[in-house]
């Protein structure tokens, strides 16, 4: 645990202007284990054009995941029985942050409050499950991973889809040379709450490390102004100081200001990411991916992975 530094008076500054949340996920039992140094909280890309042709409202910031999908229904296109523009690039099979937030902001929920079990299987996340997976099999809004894994183009920027799921570094790709379509960003849709979740970056101490003092100084650094700055400047990752959001630098990023002022908005709701196991999120992808290819049902799936479950963090 790094408590010993954190709990510093001359790193309370740092807990202070950090955004609410982030030491969280990090801590187990009052116990800090590693310290974040930057943060990402994904958001939804639309193609503007592709809206306008279609009569279509861009999204606003209070949408609801309702909207969304009627959204996605009406922007999917057929021409000769084949889809030639998705509603949506793709649809999250991992249990990432795009299913999460459908799942928790529709009043579901993944894990236990001490994160040991998995929730899946009680009935009521089942049927929201369902209800999300009908998106792509039921509704089409987007390309199974099979076809997604015989495309040469990025779905999004190829004109192929009208809405992209991703976070503020989307801006990077989108203002270069050569996009020949308008974009905005929204949020993420909300169900009867809006509950966005946030990544980050975290910075750890071995505990076999020689030179403890030494490591904490570098962490500590790279958390705190100076070093965010150096991290964070001039590229689209999200500084974990709250106040530097609001900095001519933050907000002027790629000549985008509504987008910036966005993603740093969305912040402010967001809760962590939970800490999973990159083996597990593995085993999820490949149990929603049966279901995707029509070999197992949502119910059996949700059940198998409630069963296997296995905690990242152990007492």
């Amino acid at each position: 645990p790094l408590n010993k530094y954190t709990d510093q008076q001359d790193f309370a500054q740092i807990k202070k202007d950090m955004w609410p949340r982030l030491l969280s996920a990090v801590t187990v039992n009052g116990n800090v284990y590693a310290v974040p140094i930057w943060t990402w909280s994904p958001g939804i890309y639309y193609n503007k054009d592709m809206f306008d042709a279609a009569g279509v409202e861009y999204p606003s910031k209070n949408w609801t995941w309702d909207e969304f999908i009627d959204k996605a229904r009406k922007l999917t296109k057929k021409k000769n029985g084949r889809i030639v523009q998705y509603g949506l690039d793709s649809i999250d099979m991992g249990m990432g942050n795009f299913m999460l937030s459908y799942l928790v902001s529709n009043g579901g929920t993944f894990l236990s409050p001490d994160g040991t079990k998995c929730l899946l299987s009680e009935p009521k996340n089942i049927a929201i499950l369902e209800k999300y997976f009908e998106m792509e099999l039921k509704d089409g809004i987007a390309p199974k991973s099979s076809a997604r894994s015989n495309m040469t183009q990025d779905v999004f920027t190829a004109n192929g889809a009208a809405m992209r799921i991703g976070g503020r570094d989307g801006i990077d790709v989108l203002t270069k040379r050569g996009m020949k379509f308008n974009w905005g960003a929204a949020p993420m849709p909300r169900g009867t709450k809006i509950v966005p979740f946030q990544t980050a970056m975290n910075l750890a101490i071995s505990a076999s490390t020689k030179y403890p003092d030494g490591a904490w100084a570098f962490v500590k650094f790279a958390s705190g102004e100076p070093g965010q700055k150096v991290i964070t400047q001039d590229r689209s990752d999200i500084t974990v100081l709250k106040p530097l959001t609001y900095s001519k630098g933050f907000e002027e990023y790629k000549g985008r200001k509504d987008v910036n002022c966005m993603y740093r908005d969305m912040l402010i709701d967001s809760i962590p990411y939970p800490t999973l196991l990159n083996q597990w999120k593995s085993r999820i992808k490949d149990e929603f991916g049966l279901v995707e290819a029509g070999f197992k049902s949502v119910e059996k799936a949700c059940q198998e992975i409630s069963r296997e479950f296995k905690p990242a963090i152990t007492k």
